[in-house]
This record gives structure tokens, sequence and C-alpha cells, in this order.
């Protein structure tokens, strides 16, 4: 391997100076540029003299070290939108949630970052209540004597009995939760825990299993022997997709570079620009992305364009009996047909009863490709069944695309992490299965589409697809019972010509078009079962031209590793459109403690050219915190004297605070490529994160057979409405380029006033939420409602970070396409007598519609009385508020010593009253609450004989315990002359007549 040229390692030594000079400038300016933050006039409110002199003390001693502003956030509980960090969770290697908030204010160290109680605690499946309003959290983890009582008002905690202070700034209140410091976690429960902030984790590691971890096992179980089981903590048939409208002003993140590229001969002006575009269009969802470059003499061209409508219904309540759950319209994706091949993106019309990309399901193992849509300059990291694979970064199109992916066959999960410039983080999963795919008894699954398979729907691009050919294809299952299913598939249409493995086209003149394209047709039969923990599949392929093809296969678990054989024959194929006749293969693969391998083996007849032998082999594992990938695949022809042997090594780490990724391609063929060495390609890339606000990225590449190299440096600085990126390109070629580039980010907000938003959330949805009495409870906002200002909303990704304006309403966002859990902080209720009409809403926002999700609130009334009898009040009956719609119990209480009861807010609606004791209800009467009373009258309610009489005999009962007021007072009066009656208790007149004056004086002495 060659070393750069000398001038290119001047340069790119220059660059990385220059640009490592300019991050350090721009973190001291982030350290210092703003000014000391104050508590907050509210808190300030709360606080004592003492304790505002303190706090006031604090801060100057703060400032005089640099660190005001967090000692003041930490002081206060009151932390901005740049203090919030989404990551990731992994508990006992286990990833257990990827869009967890914490806290992180500006110098403080990773030790120091907070976390809400309430969410590591469920979590963690611990049993901890947290109160925030009172300041306290209670209960117990891991083990019923592993009690836990927080107490922030007398800063105490104690922990299985044993007491203890705790220390500043360890726990604080915000967002209606308890903040505990990560290092204070660590020490109360006794866990390993470490805050990655490179890699946007939090890692948590417990002595025992705990429950979450039984539960999964369960579920794991019932996913391999079912193949269909599936669990989300926010189902999305239960949550509402944010509403779709004839139109909606486009939410635009827009990208603009412009700078010179250099090269030995020539140096030419450089510009691109791509334009990436969410709104609604006639109640669809439009996504659109468009891009193009200017270059010196060549001018400007249209690097890429695109654009789907779609809708889609959690529900599947689209199309009537059809019960679809998405349609989209434009570039579209085209179901694959078991034996003939995948069929790709393409314009047209799809139906799907999927209302998201969701499960795919393919046949074929080799050129699998897992693609789709993500924010420009993101990086993408692929994850093949929890192990890491492959990367790559987001370019101008807008799209992740990985090939050639390996497909074992059966059940297989893949996850694509995107990492955004400034630690953005989110996640998509694709389930891809191998094979028939099973379902559960009387589900259906379909998908079709319809149009130009081989066309861009925008054919504006250098490189577009511009074929007219009209073609169609589609899948349909169905679950005759939870172990059985069949389906069929079908395609009509153009399909890229195939090629021989020595570039050779197999393509006939009479079904040959000038884009080496043919037309196929073709249908197949699926059929899948699972009988005493195996899975069999079966397809049966029928085409035109009389070719026939046919594949079954069977896989299991045994002795903990997962094992898989399958055969696939072709018959009357040509060798003009399909080179292999038969194919075997066997497929092992198993999980150590901290390693996952797999092999794979394959035996390939060929129409016209000798048999192969592939032998396969991938081991993943963790070394010293270094996350590896090896792919291996040797393919040879014992007749023909074939020996390719090729890998791939990926690799993941975290290097000097940075989060490191290479791939190493390499050839270990005997007696080829000698005189070109074994290696081929090593790419690599790493983002370091310098503040909040700044990162610094760089990507390189070697071509060993080119003997290039090539390094990319990139500065990113984020303000509030826009950022700015440094770029420098080097090579050792002598090209260079250098551009300084802008990121805007446009949205509307509820309003639908357009604004420049922080580039950060550039491509993220956005939407209101609007807070206000119900007055005709009709649950949606109309004439005579009242707005509600200053409540404030949680959402399980975050806090909305601000509370409604006088017109109730507050604007979220930076939210993901996911669904998503919104509920009031309780705290923020102005009134007492004030309550959400729904404990929680479940949405799903979309990007490029900001709608107004309505939260209508209710009036509380009272419900109080006296139940009496023989005008004494009847103490001890239990009441109880029955839920007239549902039968459900709301509430209970018991009567006093003078039969008074209350329940003190309760929402309007139809109530039954319920008198009685705890195992017998004797009496009842219905209540038609009017939300609008504000000051009902008390009820008097005349008790039964038969109440009043097991009333006086559970007393009795009670007094045994100690229990009953009312019969100790009965006692007293039965007792001893003089003994006084409780004042709860009075004489009636008729028992005053009988007393004569000594007697009342003598009781009033006493």
């Amino acid at each position: 391997m060659k070393t750069v040229p000398t001038a290119l390692a001047k340069a790119v030594a220059i660059m990385v100076w220059v640009l490592i000079t300019g991050a350090s400038k721009g973190l001291a300016a982030d350290a210092t540029s703003l000014p000391p933050s104050k508590p907050s006039s509210e808190m300030i409110s709360t606080l004592s003299d003492e304790e505002n002199a303190e706090i006031n003390n604090k801060l100057n001693e703060a400032a005089d070290q640099g660190s005001a502003q967090q000692l003041s956030q930490q002081s206060s509980g009151s932390f901005s939108i740049d203090d919030q960090i989404p990551i990731g969770v992994i508990i006992n290697g286990i990833p257990r949630e990827e869009g967890f908030t914490v806290y992180l204010p500006s110098g403080a160290t990773p030790d120091q970052a907070l976390i809400p109680l309430t969410g590591i605690s469920g979590l963690l499946s611990y049993a901890i209540t947290v109160n925030a309003g009172d300041k306290k959290a209670e209960g117990f983890f891991e083990k019923e004597k592993n009690t836990f009582n927080l107490d922030l008002n007398t800063r105490e905690i104690i922990i299985a009995g044993k007491k203890e202070k705790i220390g500043a700034n360890e726990a604080i209140i915000q967002d209606g939760d308890i903040l505990v410091r990560i290092d204070a976690l660590r020490k109360w429960f006794g866990i390993d825990a470490m805050f990655d902030l490179s890699n946007l984790e939090l890692v948590l590691k417990t002595d025992e299993a705990l429950p979450f971890q039984e539960r999964l096992k369960r579920q794991q179980n019932a996913k391999n022997n079912m193949r269909t089981y599936n669990f989300d903590a926010i189902r999305p048939e239960n949550a509402v997709m944010a509403p779709y409208r004839d139109f909606s002003l486009p939410s635009l993140y827009v990208i603009n570079s412009t700078g010179v590229q250099s090269s030995t001969n020539d140096r030419n002006l450089l510009g691109t620009a791509t334009l990436q575009g969410y709104q609604d269009l006639a109640r669809f969802e439009a996504d659109y992305t468009i891009s193009g470059q200017y270059l010196g003499q060549e001018g400007q061209q249209i690097t890429g364009s695109r654009m789907t409508l779609s809708r889609r219904d959690p529900l599947k309540k689209m199309f009537g009996p059809m019960k679809a759950g998405r349609i989209s319209i434009g570039d579209v994706y085209y179901p694959s047909v078991p034996l003939l091949g995948s069929s790709g993106n393409g314009a047209g019309v799809e139906i799907s009863s999927d209302p998201s990309l969701g499960i795919r399901y393919v046949n074929n193992s080799e050129d699998f490709i897992l693609e789709g849509d993500a924010p420009i300059g993101y990086d993408a990291e692929l994850y093949r069944n929890g192990v890491f694979t492959a990367f790559q970064q987001i370019g101008p199109d807008g799209r992740y695309r990985f090939e050639n992916l390996e497909l074992p066959a059966g059940y297989n999960t893949f996850e694509i992490i995107l990492y955004g410039p400034q630690g953005q983080k989110t996640s998509i999963k694709r389930d891809v299965t191998r094979g028939t795919r099973q379902l559960r008894e009387g589900e259906l699954q379909y998908d079709f589409a319809a149009g130009l398979p081989k066309s861009d729907f925008l054919p504006f691009a250098e490189n577009a697809q511009d074929d007219r050919t009209p073609g169609a294809s589609g899948q349909l299952f169905y679950g005759f019972t939870n172990f059985f299913t069949m389906g069929v598939s079908a395609f009509n249409g153009p399909q890229t010509a195939p090629r021989g493995a020595n570039g050779t086209e197999f393509t006939s003149e009479s079904t040959r078009n000038d884009n080496d394209f043919v037309r196929t047709t073709g249908a197949a039969v699926s059929s899948a079962l699972s009988f005493m923990g195996m899975n069999f599949r079966g397809q049966i392929l029928g085409a035109d031209e009389g070719r026939q093809a046919y594949d079954i296969g069977v896989d299991t678990r045994f002795m903990g590793a997962n094992i898989g054989a399958g055969h696939t024959v072709y018959k009357n194929f040509l060798e003009e459109n399909q080179e292999l006749a038969e194919r075997t293969e066997l497929f092992v693969g198993k999980s150590f403690k901290g390693f996952n391998t797999s092999f794979r083996f394959q035996k390939r007849t060929y129409l016209e050219r000798e048999d192969e032998l592939s032998l396969g082999h991938i081991l993943s594992f963790n070394l010293k915190g270094v996350r590896i990938n090896n792919d291996l695949i040797r393919t040879f022809s014992r007749d023909e004297g074939y020996d390719e042997f090729e890998g791939e090594l990926t690799a993941l780490a975290r290097i000097a605070g940075m989060r490191v990724r290479g791939a190493l391609i390499y050839n270990l063929s005997p007696d080829q490529y000698a005189d070109e060495g074994n290696f081929r390609r090593l790419s690599f890339s790493g983002q370091k994160r310098l503040t909040s606000r700044s990162s610094l990225r760089f990507e390189g590449a070697h071509d060993f057979d080119a003997k290039l190299n090539t390094l990319n440096l990139r500065y990113s600085r984020d303000y509030d409405k826009f950022g700015l990126d440094f770029d420098a390109v080097a090579s050792s070629d002598n090209n260079y380029i250098f551009t300084i580039g802008t990121r805007l980010a446009l949205q509307p907000d509820q309003k639908n006033h357009y604004r420049l938003v922080d580039p950060v959330t550039g491509g993220q949805a956005s939407l209101g939420l609007r807070a206000f009495i119900d007055n005709n409870n009709n649950n949606i906002f109309d004439t005579g409602d009242v707005p509600l200002e200053g409540i404030e909303f949680r959402g399980s990704s975050g806090s909305a970070g601000q509370k409604t304006d006088k017109g109730g309403i507050i604007y979220a966002a930076n939210l993901s396409e996911t669904p998503t859990r919104f509920k009031v902080v309780t705290e923020s209720i102005p009134d007492i007598y004030l309550a959400p009409k729904f404990d929680h809403r479940d949405l799903i926002p979309r990007r490029g519609s900001t709608p107004i999700i309505d939260f209508p609130f209710v009036k509380m009334s009272e419900i109080s009385g006296y139940l009496v009898h023989l005008k004494r009040g009847l103490e001890g009956v239990v009441v109880r508020l029955i839920n007239g719609g549902d039968g459900s119990e709301v509430e209970k209480t018991e009567t006093d010593s003078d039969g008074y009861f209350i329940f003190p807010a309760v929402k309007g609606g139809n109530y039954k009253i319920a008198f009685g004791l705890p195992d017998r209800e004797f009496m009842s009467l219905n209540v038609d609450l009017d939300v609008s009373i504000e000051d009902p009258e008390e009820m008097k309610i005349q008790a039964s004989d038969e109440l009043a009489k097991a009333a006086e005999e559970a007393a009795i009962i009670r007094t045994s315990s100690g229990s009953s007021a009312r019969q100790q007072n009965l006692d007293r009066l039965e007792g001893p002359a003089g003994a006084m009656p409780n004042i709860d208790d009075p004489l009636s007149e008729e028992d005053l007549k009988e007393l004569d004056e000594k007697a009342i004086e003598g009781i009033i002495t006493q």
C-alpha cells in the first residue's frame, strides 16, 4: 500500500488543524457566551429568603468558575431544549428504548446527566411510583425487601431501611418528574451505569435478571414458534394518525453548498442544492426530493428526483371490505414473486394492507437490497439480527440503500440507525422473511402495485429510469390456522435482463428492448406450515414460455442453534433468462456469549456451465468495546478450476470520544490477484460531537487496486435558525474540493404561519396540542369552549418544552413518525376542579402535517351528602361511586360519624351511588352529574332499616378491634354515671328532657 503523496498529506494536515482549531474556539464560545440564568419567578415565590440567598450565592460562585448556567439549571430544575438528548437505553445487553430523553447541561460530564426516575424505573421493571407534586417517590426495586423512599422536601432517601442525605443536585424536579443523576442512580440501586455520549447510549447492568428479561424470553419463545409474534409498547393500531388535510404548507429542508473544485489541470466553481419537502395534498401526504449540481463547463444538471403521495390508516379501514392500510402514488414498491425475482421501485399505484412498509418477504438470498428514505447528511448504520453489518452516509437523494445483503432462510430482523450531525438518533426496523410468510388464523395480508415498474415518477435526473413498459405485481396471503398459511403472487411487466458470471447478457431478441429489459409473466403459489417446532415452506412457480420452478425448505431450532435447509429447482428455463437450474443449501447459526456465528453451504447447478459450491461464514463479536462483523464466502468449481474467496470486515468502535466505523473488502483467492495483493478497498467514517451545537465528521477511503486515497472533513455548527457546514475533500490524484454549505428548515406552525426552525429538527414531524374546557361535551373545540392557558404536555419521547398560549395551544416539534403518547402534566393544571377527559392520547405524527390535536378538559364536581337513619348519621357504611356506562367502580369511601361522605372531584356523566358493607350492597341511587354545577347541594339520604341494622352489627364487631367511634360513644352512655358522650354524637331533645338540671351540669363539667 503506497503512502499518500506529500502534497496531499500537507493539505490534509492543514485542514485538520484549521477545523480542530475552529471547533475548539466554537467550544470555548459556547461555554462563555450565555449569561448566567436565574431561578424562575415561580420557584422564587415558593422559596424562603434564606433559600433564595443561598441560591444566589451559589450562582455568584459558579459564575466565577465559568459554570453559572449549569448550576442555575440544576438548582432550579429548568432546562432548555438544548439540554435534552434522545438516547438509546441498553439493560443487561438488551436494547430497551430508542427515544429515551436525558438532560445534560452544557459543561456537565456524562456522570452528571440527569435521568427521569419514572421512565428508568419502568425500563428496569422497578415498582417505584413518583409523585412530583409532593416531591416524593416510593416503592421497591428488584425485591420487595429493597424498599425505596425519596423525599426532596427533607432531602433524604431511605433504601432498605437505611437513611442518608441526598447530595446537592443528585435529584431535582423537572417536567412533572424527578430527575436523578447517573452517579446517584449507580449508588442507590447498586447497578453498573454508564452514559456513552459518543454512541448516545445509556448502558445499565444489574447483578440479577430483571422481570422484563423473563418476559422477553417468553415473547422470544412465542416468536420462534409462531414466526408472527410482535410486541410494541404503543401499538400502531391503537394510535391515531395525524389527520390528513386537503392542503398544507410544506415542511422544507433546504441544503445549499458553494465552493471550488480543483484538479491538476483545471479549477471550477462547484455548487449543489437539495430540497426535501413534506406536505398534505388532496388528503395525501407528499414526500419529495429534488437535488441538482453545478460544475464549471458541465453546467447545471438534476442529479436526483423522486416523489410519493401516500395515505396510511393504522386501523386498516380504507376501501371498505379491502381493509387497506396504505395507498401510495408515485415512486412505489412493486412486490416480488417467489422464484421469479424482485421487482423493486417504479412509478405507479400501490395498495397494501400494511399501513407502513412493514415486513417484506423474498425468496432469493442473492442481491437482496434494503432501502428507504432518510434525512440528507445523516449517517446510516445497518444491524442484521442485532449485529452491526454495514454503514453509509445519506446522499443528496435522501435514500439509504444497502445491497448484496446475506439473507439466511427464515426470519431476519434488520435495523437501520440514523445518526444526525448534532447527535440526532432515529431507529428504523424492517423484518424480512426469506420464504413464505406465516400468519395468524383469519389474518389477511396483501400488496398490489401497477404502473411503470422501470420508470421513475419524476424522470428528470440524469440517471433516471424512463422505460414506459406497463406492468403490475401483487401478493395475497391468508392464515387458515395459526400454523398454516397459503398465498399467491403474480407479476407481469419488464425486468432487468439477467447476466452471467462473466458479464454475458442472457436475453433473447424477441423479448429484449432497448433498455436491457425483458417482459416477464409469472405466478406462484406458496404455503407455510408449523409442526412440532419445525417450520416448513413450499412454493411453486409457473411462468410464460412453459417455465416452472419449485422450492421446498424447513427450519427449526435445535440445541440453541437455528438450522435450515432448502432445495430449489428451475425447469424449462433457457439460459437467456435463467442460468440456474438447481440449488441446495444448508444453514446453521448459533449465538454464544458475546459471539454470533453462522455457516451456509450451497451447491448450484447451471444450465450451460459447470456446477459450483459455495461456503459462507459470518462471525460477529464484541472485543473490548469494538463491534466486529466478518463475512466470508468461498465459491469454487472443481471441473473448471475456478476458486474465489472474498470477505468483508466491518467494525464499529469508540475512539477518543468519536464514533468510528470501518469496512475492509479483501480477497483470499489462491493464485488470483497475486500481483495486486489481497486487499481491495478500505473505507471509514467517524463523528465527534464537540458541543451541543457543533460536530466534526470525517470520511475516507483507500482503493488498493486504483491506489487512490480520498478524505473528507466536515465541521458543522448549528444556530437557532440555520446551520453551517465547512467541507474539505482531498484525494491522492490531486483533486481538492472546498465548500461552505447552509442548512435551513422551514415549517408551518399550528396556525399555518411559516417560520425558520432549528435545523436539528429539519425533516422531523410536528403538531399542535390544544387544551380547552369542553362545555358541550363533544370532544372537539368549537363555539362556547374555553381555551386553557399554561397547560404543559409530556410526550413519550420527552417534554414539549413549553406551555399552552392564550389560545390553549402548544407547538410540539422534532417528533418522529412513530406512535407517541401525550399526557397532561398534572402540576400544570391551574384548578383542582379541572381534569383532562382522557388519561392520554396515542398519536402518530406525520412530516409535513401540523394539525391541532384537541385535548378536552371537563369541570369536576363534588358528590357529597349525609346518610342518616332516625335523625342520626350512619357511620362506617361503604359508599361506592360506580360508572353508569360500564359498571366499573370509580371510587369508594366510608361515611363519617355523622353519616357524611364525599367524592371531591368527579367528571360529568351518569353514576350510581351504592351503599352497603364491604361484601354486600343494600341500597343505591342514580345521579346524572351536570358538569356545569360548581357548588352542588349536599344530599340527605335516608338509610333503610336493613342497612342501619347491618351497620350497627358491623360497628359492634369493629368495636372489639377498637375501630368504631360511634359504638364507643354508645358504650359510654350505658356505662357508669358521668361518662361523657362524644361531641360528634349529640344528645337529642328527648334525651335532655329526661335529665335534671344537676345531671346536665355534671355532664358539662366532666
